[in-house]
């Protein structure tokens, strides 16, 4: 599972994994440092299942409980079709999930240094650097604790765009 903050070079990383043969469910395409890609539909589709199961479980976990149990299912489906899977927004609970679908989660964390992540979000996107402070602190922690549970690497963007260019 290639995971990381928008804008911190998991497309890249997609990109490169492609090219080595890694599937994703997807067409393979270039790597273009202005778009996002990898990011599969029905795994999309999934994250929006566990949002729901999130928010009900709030209010009773026998609400949301057909929500998990969907979500588990459709990714169960989706994982017997691809080697790999691209969402930055990470849900903490996607790892289990997949667990649970009986699949063994690893991950690869695209880092990239904060300056230059909040400096292609707030252009890019045109989001605050309150946001971009939030949903950096956010991913990246649950990502780093998330590879004390499960196996995974760290990969600097940096390093890949060097990669990239050679």
């Amino acid at each position: 599972m290639v995971v990381g903050p928008p804008r911190a070079g998991t497309t890249l990383l997609a990109s490169l994994l492609t090219q080595l043969g890694i599937d994703f469910g997807l067409e393979t395409r270039s790597w273009d440092v202005n778009s996002g890609y990898y990011e599969h539909p029905d795994l999309i589709r999934v994250y929006g299942k566990i949002r729901k199961y999130n928010r009900l479980s709030q209010l009773s976990d026998q609400l949301a409980a057909p929500f998990q149990a969907s979500a588990v299912r459709s990714l169960a489906k989706l994982l017997k079709g691809v080697q790999a899977i691209k969402y930055p927004p990470i849900s903490a609970q996607l790892p289990f999930l997949m667990d649970r679908a009986g699949y063994a989660p690893v991950l690869a964390i695209s880092a990239r240094r904060f300056e230059p992540y909040a400096i292609s979000r707030m252009r890019m996107e045109g989001v605050s650097f309150n946001t971009c402070k939030q949903d950096y602190l956010e991913i990246y922690r649950t990502a780093l604790l998330l590879l004390r549970i499960y196996k995974g690497v760290v990969v600097d963007f940096e390093a890949l765009i060097n990669y990239q260019h050679n």
